[in-house]
């Protein structure tokens, strides 16, 4: 019995400014029928900065309008225009071994979270869980 069916691509463009400053395109697309969408593109442009920026930890928050357009399961669509606030944060925990989080939240009530433990396995390969 199938009980989870769900897709995500995403490309996100970055121009920095200096240091800390950046501005951001991020474009994504995702498939959840199990959510009640076929398929649902996402398009938000804002500004970035790098709250902290250590050897151990890195914490960038980022925000701006976004517009997303959905096909519900039902052959519906809708078009929303709202505001995208996002998280990139990482902790370096041992040299070869980092926890990151990277979410986003639309003001229409939709969130995107991923939390991860990435190790190094050599030197070119890593694994992440």
């Amino acid at each position: 019995m199938l009980t989870r069916n769900r897709y995500l691509a995403g490309y996100q463009l970055d121009y920095k400014f200096n240091d800390r400053l950046y501005a951001f395109g991020l474009v994504t697309w995702d498939r959840d029928t199990f959510a009640g969408f076929t398929r649902r593109f996402s398009e938000s442009a804002g500004m970035g900065y790098a709250v902290f920026k250590g050897p151990r930890l890195k914490l960038d928050v980022n925000g701006g309008p976004a517009f997303r357009q959905t096909r519900f399961i039902n052959g519906r669509s809708g078009k929303t225009t709202t505001a995208r606030v996002g998280v990139d944060a990482a902790y370096k925990i041992l040299d070869t071994l980092t926890l990151s989080e990277t979410a986003g939240l639309y003001f229409n009530g939709a969130f995107n979270s991923t939390t991860a433990l990435t190790g190094a396995v050599s030197d070119k390969l890593s694994a992440r869980l």
